[in-house]
């Protein structure tokens, strides 16, 4: 069951149920009677009208659509892989998105102004496609003042370097011919800075290696966290820590290897017996 905060898993859900449309209506069609009986009886009764009404689902057609685009946008977000540097670009297209909409924009960027860090300013600019296109919300100074604060912070004695080597990149960026665009732009930042620029600005890379390995999102953690308490729970509470940790680790890249790795072993192990074999091997069992 989603929860208030899960905006993406609200989305889904909504998605789920639409999808399923005539499958509900089928349902109501075949088991109405049944159906009627769960209890509370109030509630069965005013879910199978709202499934048999038109107005329902074209309400919920029109809610999905309207919220597709930003349910997308944070969902990216809340996934596992999605770099610091898609946070302000992602606001930003959120805020272009409600051009119409002033109310939800003063919102987006509200929120946008909340969460906004140096880290994440600095980490848009690392990103070759957004350096070169620059900014969003007009506060293009600003954005590049609290990032040199940051990286003065984080390093005084490189600080002046630095900077000068990120204005430089700025500025290749923004001036780069179109054949080289086509193959800078496809580059990801981690991509660009451990092929290009750890060579080219040395001093720079120091500092967008570390921000280019951090992604927005603690979901990876806490869906950690869920696995420990699930393997280290009240019936296993005696358990070491470093077993706990070598049983989360098997139980986590297992899950990994299912998905990328289909091959049934023991199947395949089967087939490369001789028929000599496998009539031994049923013997011995």
């Amino acid at each position: 069951m989603p929860v208030a905060t899960r905006w993406f898993s609200y989305y889904n859900s909504l998605s789920t149920l639409q999808s399923l449309k005539y499958v509900c209506i089928k349902l109501i069609d075949e088991e109405g009677d049944i159906l009627k009986e769960i209890a509370p009886k109030n509630n069965s009764a005013l879910v199978l009208s709202l499934i048999k009404s038109n107005t329902f689902w074209d309400r919920l057609s029109k809610l999905i659509k309207n919220i597709e685009f930003p349910s997308n946008v944070i969902g990216k977000l809340e996934s596992d892989d999605a770099s610091l540097s898609l946070v302000y670009n992602y606001f930003g297209q959120l805020y272009n998105y409600y051009e119409d909409e002033k109310d939800i924009q003063r919102k987006v960027k509200s929120r946008l102004e909340f969460l906004l860090t140096p880290s994440i300013s600095l980490a848009f600019i690392l990103t070759p496609k957004h350096a070169a296109q620059g900014y969003f919300f007009d506060d293009k100074t600003d954005f590049i003042i609290s990032t040199f604060d940051y990286l003065d912070k984080v390093n005084h004695e490189i600080s002046e370097t630095v900077q000068s080597e990120l204005m430089t990149f700025v500025s290749e960026m923004s001036t780069l011919p179109e054949k080289r665009k086509e193959v800078v732009f496809k580059m990801t930042a981690r991509n660009y800075w451990n092929i290009i620029g750890r060579e080219k600005y040395p001093t720079l890379y120091h500092i967008a290696k570390p921000i280019n390995e951090m992604i927005c999102s603690s979901a990876t953690a806490e869906r950690t966290w869920s696995t420990f308490r699930f393997i280290h729970s009240r019936l296993r509470n005696r358990l070491t820590n470093e077993k706990v940790k070598k049983l989360v680790f098997l139980y986590t890249n297992s899950v990994l290897m299912d998905q990328i790795d289909k091959n049934d072993y023991i199947l395949e192990e089967g087939a490369i017996l001789n028929e000599a074999e496998c009539e031994e091997m049923n013997e011995s069992m």
